[in-house]
């Protein structure tokens, strides 16, 4: 995929291989393309952003908390029997 760069700046034209092209249409329905690839994009780039944080929760619950975790919840446990 590439960017023309006759395009204003405001509004780009992408190329794409003619098989994108063709899959496009058949997922866009009836919506325009450019309002579709655009939600195709937010879309992608909200997925991205939370896997990226639940890396870095991940990452950042350490043995060391886990531990912890655990012996709070034997001290305060949140449901009684």
């Amino acid at each position: 995929m590439k960017v023309a760069r006759k395009s204003p700046a405001k509004r780009r034209t992408l190329t794409l291989p003619f098989g994108a092209f063709t899959l496009l249409d058949r997922l866009r329905g009836e919506a325009p393309r450019s309002a579709y690839l655009e939600g195709l994009l937010k879309r992608e780039y909200g997925r991205i952003e939370q896997e990226r944080f639940h890396a870095e929760v991940n990452a950042a619950y350490t043995r060391e908390v886990c531990e912890e975790t655990l012996l709070v919840n034997e001290a305060f446990p949140v449901h009684e029997e």
